[in-house]
């Protein structure tokens, strides 16, 4: 019981985690984009 508990845990903290890292590069990205536009823009 225990340990189908602890593997939805994990399960949802694994997809919390791909959604954050998956808005940390969009974030990145742009962030990179403004930077490149104003340097070479």
């Amino acid at each position: 019981m225990l340990i189908h508990w602890l593997r939805a845990r994990a399960e949802t903290l694994r997809d919390q985690l791909v959604e954050d890292g998956a808005y940390v590069l969009v974030v990145f990205g742009v962030l990179a984009l403004l930077m490149w536009l104003g340097v070479y823009g």
